[in-house]
């Protein structure tokens, strides 16, 4: 089959083979790989160190905002009456009756599509019956 110079050759090629890939192993590969990592542990550190940022500054927007609420509010205050019912005094009021002549204007303006059209209306007259008196205080 084989002769001793065929396996003497066969040793030969696959000595050098595994000696040529070693070299390719140590010189080519693992330094791509090390590239690679390197780079893969840079962008993951700069992701952090700019979602760090990003979360102080939101933090610091966060303290500020609280920080600068009147009276230290922790929530927007409840909808409630600013003035009690028993505060003041009742006012009589009485309703203003429109004349037909007003209502005519009033859907005669309405029932235009112009859109920069205009309603003239009348001018009430003044209250007369109240009096104003200046409050000083002594």
């Amino acid at each position: 089959m084989f002769s001793l110079s065929d396996k003497h050759s066969f040793l030969l090629i696959h000595t050098t083979l595994t000696i040529l890939f070693i070299l390719l192993f140590i010189f080519i590969i693992l330094p791509v790989i090390r590239a690679a990592w390197s780079v893969y542990k840079i962008r993951s550190q700069a992701r952090r160190a700019f979602e760090q940022m990003a979360d102080n500054q939101r933090r610091e927007q966060e303290r500020r905002r609280r920080d600068n609420r009147p009276a230290g509010w922790q929530h927007a205050p409840s909808a409630s009456k600013i003035i009690n019912k028993n505060e003041g005094e009742y006012v009589d009021w009485e309703e203003v009756i429109t004349t037909e002549t007003d209502a005519h204007e009033q859907t005669r303006t309405s029932s235009h599509s112009n859109f920069f059209s205009r309603k003239s209306s009348s001018s009430e007259q003044r209250i007369t019956d109240a009096e104003w008196e200046d409050i000083t205080t002594d």
